[in-house]
C-alpha cells in the first residue's frame, strides 16, 4: 500500500497542479484506518484503507490533528479551528458537525456511544448520544452555564458557557471503559476520571520542568531533564534508560 504517495496539494486539481509532498506527512493515527495529514494547511487530507486510499479534501485553513474508530463502521476527525469529522460507512464518506468554533480539538476517543475530545486550553467535550450532542467540560468536571458570583467583589456575572481552570493544552485521551479514562497533555499534564468526565482528577506529578505526556498502549510516559517517569493504572514509577546525560 503506498497511499503517502497520493497526498498531493490543493492549488488547483482540476489542472493537474497535484504533486506530492512527502517530506511533510506525518502519521497522526493508526486504527482500522490509516491516516495521513501534511504539516502545511491547505493540502488533502488522505484515508487508506487496505484497498486503496480515497482523498476528502479540507479548506485551505483546516487541519486534522487526531483521528479514532470506535469500530469499522464509526470514526471521527478532529483538528484546528473546531474541526470535527463523522464517517459511518468506514471512511468512504465524512460530514461535518459543528461543536464549537474557534476551538483546537487535537484528540477524539470513543467507548460505545460515549465520546470525548480534547484541546486546547484544557478544553474537553463529551458525547453521551454517539456525537449528535456535546457537552464542555473542565478539570473539574460538568460546570453548567449560569450565573455566576463573586463573594469577595460582591459582584454578579453572566457565563454562557462551561469554563474550565486548566490552560495547559490537551494532547491525548484514552479510556478502558465508559468510566474510567485518562487524558494527558502540555508540562506533564495527566488527568483521570472514574466517573465517565463527570470529574477529572489532576495525577500529574510535581516535578520541575516536565515535558508534554505521551499515551502509550499499557500506559503514560513522562519526561524531565533527568528522568523518565511511567505511569500505569495505578501509580508512577521511575524508569531506567541506558543513557547518561541530559534527555
Amino acid at each position: 500500500m503506498r497511499c503517502a504517495e497520493s497526498l498531493t496539494t490543493s492549488a488547483d486539481p482540476a489542472k493537474g497542479c497535484m504533486r506530492p509532498v512527502n517530506r511533510y506527512i506525518r502519521i497522526i493515527s493508526l486504527s482500522l484506518l490509516y491516516i495521513f495529514v501534511a504539516e502545511v494547511p491547505g493540502l488533502f487530507l488522505n484515508i487508506c484503507q487496505a484497498s486503496g486510499g480515497d482523498q476528502f479534501r479540507l479548506s485551505r485553513r483546516e487541519k486534522a490533528f487526531g483521528m479514532h474508530f470506535s469500530d469499522q463502521k464509526n470514526g471521527w476527525i478532529v483538528g484546528d479551528n473546531g474541526l470535527a469529522l463523522k464517517s459511518e460507512d468506514g471512511g468512504e464518506s465524512w460530514q461535518r458537525v459543528l461543536i464549537s468554533k474557534g476551538d483546537t480539538f487535537n484528540d477524539v476517543f470513543f467507548v460505545g456511544t460515549k465520546g470525548w475530545i480534547v484541546g486546547g486550553g484544557g478544553v474537553i467535550f463529551h458525547s453521551a448520544d454517539g456525537g449528535k450532542n456535546w457537552v464542555k467540560q473542565s478539570a473539574s468536571g460538568t460546570e453548567p452555564p449560569g450565573i455566576k458570583s463573586n463573594i469577595e467583589t460582591n459582584r454578579t456575572c453572566l457565563a454562557p458557557e462551561p469554563s474550565s481552570s486548566l490552560q495547559q493544552a490537551l494532547m491525548k485521551v484514552h479510556f478502558l471503559d465508559q468510566d474510567t479514562g485518562v487524558t494527558v497533555g502540555a508540562d506533564g499534564t495527566i488527568l483521570r476520571t472514574q466517573d465517565g468526565g463527570a470529574s477529572w482528577e489532576n495525577v500529574s506529578p510535581d516535578w520541575m520542568g516536565l515535558m508534554p505526556a505521551e499515551m502509550m498502549d499499557r500506559g503514560i510516559i513522562s519526561v524531565n531533564l533527568y528522568d523518565v517517569m511511567f505511569l500505569n493504572e495505578r501509580e508512577f514509577e521511575n524508569t531506567n534508560i541506558p543513557f547518561h546525560g541530559l534527555l
